[in-house]
């Protein structure tokens, strides 16, 4: 039996997985909605659109992080030895502000 599902002629390089999510059906016109906003869109890039903005905001909000005691006196080390010397970023500390000129 041959398959009539048309294969893309050339494959993207990053290996994918599928993620299977039970969605309400009483919700999808409300994404239909949001997915229409989104020009060249569909659901999926969609959805994984959202979900990679949400995983990238929880990750970035992380206040605590963990680390072992060889890691943490490493941390320890970088946040007392003294700050390296970056003339361009004091140069840019003695201009004005773009409002203030």
């Amino acid at each position: 039996m041959e398959s009539t599902r048309n294969e893309p002629t050339e494959r993207k390089k990053s290996p994918k997985k599928v993620v299977n999510i039970k969605y309400p059906i009483t919700r999808l016109a409300l994404l239909d909605k949001a997915v229409k906003l989104h020009a060249n869109s569909d659901r999926t890039k969609y959805i994984i659109e959202a979900v990679n903005r949400a995983v990238e905001n929880d990750l970035l909000n992380r206040r605590d992080f963990f680390l072992n005691d060889r890691d943490f006196k490493e941390f320890e080390k970088i946040l007392n030895s003294p700050p390296r010397d970056i003339k361009t970023l004091k140069a840019l500390f003695k201009e004005k502000a773009p409002w203030e000129k």
